[in-house]
């Protein structure tokens, strides 16, 4: 691991995720172009919005590598504070399964059941998101001592992370659903979903990024290299 450097992982992780992003970019421009639909279009695998698509499965790696991160941290990198490995562990198993989620669907598949249980509309129209909003809620709440606790830096980023991923996930996704309702796959929508994956994907990025210092810093004998983030 000595011999990749942080800043390496880092940089490379920025050009990856640009690299997606272009070609999704790249792909709609192309489709309204030719005066096609979105969802009709060919490179489906390029679709930002797509499922068993080249972001699907990206923004499922960048959760998994950061869970794995995570989890290298509360085994190896929190001293005797086991309240705060264990604090780890927990993040590190909900972003194996939330990765997990990323690369099957599952939270979509969720929509239209609680859609038709709750009688959702608007914002809500994706039935989804009312428990996103919740889970959302109940995590923040859990973890704010723990964003108390751990370095200063990682907290910044964490949250900077966690804003920018749940404004596409959830914001957008609400604002997403209100177009939807009112006027289908149209363009406007089309470009909602572009945003929103596009913040999704930069709040993973971010999220990787900062995992990677923080290991830098407190897991010595796995150096990744980089600065260690300032003490609390």
């Amino acid at each position: 691991m000595a011999a990749v450097g942080g800043g390496t992982l880092r940089r490379t992780a920025w050009l990856a995720s640009l690299l997606v992003l272009v070609c999704g970019y790249g792909r709609e421009i192309a489709a309204a172009a030719a005066d096609s639909s979105s969802a009709t279009f060919g490179y489906h695998w390029l679709r930002l919005d797509g499922e068993a698509s080249l972001p699907a499965w990206y923004s499922s790696v960048l959760m998994l590598l950061s869970a794995l991160l995570m989890l290298l941290v509360s085994r190896h990198g929190g001293g005797s504070d086991g309240r705060l490995n264990r604090q780890w562990a927990v993040l590190g198993g909900l972003f194996i399964l939330l990765s997990a989620d990323e690369a099957v669907a599952l939270h979509e598949q969720l929509s239209l059941p609680l859609q038709q249980l709750l009688h959702t509309g608007g914002p809500f129209f994706f039935g989804w998101v009312v428990a996103g909003l919740g889970a959302v809620m109940l995590l923040g709440l859990a973890y704010l001592p723990f964003l108390l606790r751990v370095a200063r830096r990682t907290a910044v980023g964490l949250v900077l992370a966690g804003a920018l991923y749940v404004a596409g996930a959830l914001g957008l996704e609400m604002f997403g659903g209100y177009v939807y309702e009112r006027f289908g796959p149209s363009p406007y929508y089309v470009f909602i979903t572009v945003c929103e994956e596009t913040l999704e994907i930069l709040g993973l990025t971010v999220l990787f990024n900062v995992m990677v210092a923080h290991a830098a810093a407190v897991l010595p004998p796995l150096r990744l290299g980089g600065s260690p983030p300032a003490g609390p």
